[in-house]
């Protein structure tokens, strides 16, 4: 994009902005007690939206039973923004939103995608109204990457890793001049 062109948020590219990736994972949910426990819900998911001011990608784990309702542990995998998602990280934020089976709304969360960091995270969750939740918590692993394509993948690997790389070139540079040793 250049200074004369005009802007597109729908656009694969733009210069000088590098595309972020964004992997997430819900491990355990922390501190929701209801009321009445004989009533409480033994199937809990999380959504997850990634909310550009342009257009907006959902992610939704599976409900399945879970034998600890006040701190339950999801085994999934994680989900990954790709690029086309965060092409602007300045614009973009995350929503986070767990319900019971029956659609109660247990907290939510929205995170600017600038904010975060890589590794393990509680995420403390809000109401409805946006008033903090006393103790209640979402543990997530997240990862933030630069997004690099897949056609470069084997010289972003030889970047970190000059060492491994000049072994494989030296290998293959045996193997090509001397064709008989090879066996």
């Amino acid at each position: 994009m250049t200074s004369s062109a005009l802007f597109d948020p729908y656009c694969d590219r733009i210069d000088t902005i590098v595309d972020n990736t964004l992997t997430i994972k819900a491990c355990n949910y922390y501190y929701y007690v209801n009321s009445n426990l004989r009533e409480s819900s033994r199937h809990r998911h999380y959504s997850v939206f990634l909310l550009r001011a342009f257009a907006c990608k959902k992610y939704r784990t599976k409900l399945y039973p879970i034998p600890n309702t006040i701190n339950p542990v999801w085994n999934e995998e994680p989900f990954v923004f790709e690029k086309a998602f965060i092409l602007l990280p300045d614009m973009a934020s995350l929503r986070i939103v767990v319900h019971e089976e029956g659609g109660k709304f247990l907290g939510h969360r929205i995170i600017p995608t600038e904010a975060f960091q890589s590794g393990f995270q509680h995420i403390c969750l809000r109401s409805e109204s946006n008033m903090p939740l006393t103790l209640t918590a979402l543990f997530v692993y997240i990862k933030v990457k630069d997004y690099i394509p897949a056609a470069f993948a084997d010289f972003k690997d030889a970047l970190f890793n000059p060492t491994k790389n000049s072994e494989k070139a030296t290998k293959t540079t045996e193997v090509n001049q001397f064709p008989d040793r090879a066996h």
